[in-house]
């Protein structure tokens, strides 16, 4: 199997605007509720479906207090407003089925603001989705 190291994400929010050379680290965590079907024929095993379905955009910015992407995320973080995103593994590449594009909408909910003596200031974001992802391939 092809292995590749990550140098080029490309992650677009809020409005499209491209925030790659603030960002040090991107994840988009999916998740499906499990819902419990065990019954008396399960052989004293679980049994499990899924149900809903979610996904969370994770990303850490380095960032300084008049930097206008952070103050925007802020600002829709403080209005509860949803933002549109886009990423891709490798933002220098066109879309593919090895380097799918994907878009969606995301809700702030979690901003964490921190440092230590001597390192880069950095803020660590975790949006869930509202509505389902959009894959694109071609």
């Amino acid at each position: 199997m092809a292995k590749i190291v990550v140098t080029a994400l490309d992650l677009e929010m809020p409005d499209a605007t491209d925030i790659s050379s603030e960002i040090t680290a991107a994840n988009l965590e999916f998740t499906a509720e499990m819902k419990d079907t065990t019954d008396f024929e399960s052989a004293g095993w679980r049994e499990r479906i899924s149900g809903l379905k979610e996904f969370t955009l994770n990303f850490t910015m380095q960032i300084d207090a008049s930097n206008a992407n952070w103050n925007a995320m802020w600002t829709n973080f403080l209005a509860g407003t949803a933002m549109t995103f886009d990423a891709q593994v490798d933002g220098g590449s066109a879309a593919s089925t090895a380097n799918p594009s994907v878009t969606g909408s995301v809700i702030p909910n979690t901003h964490s603001v921190g440092g230590s003596i001597g390192e880069v200031h950095t803020v660590s974001f975790a949006f869930p989705s509202t509505g389902a992802p959009t894959f694109v391939v071609a």
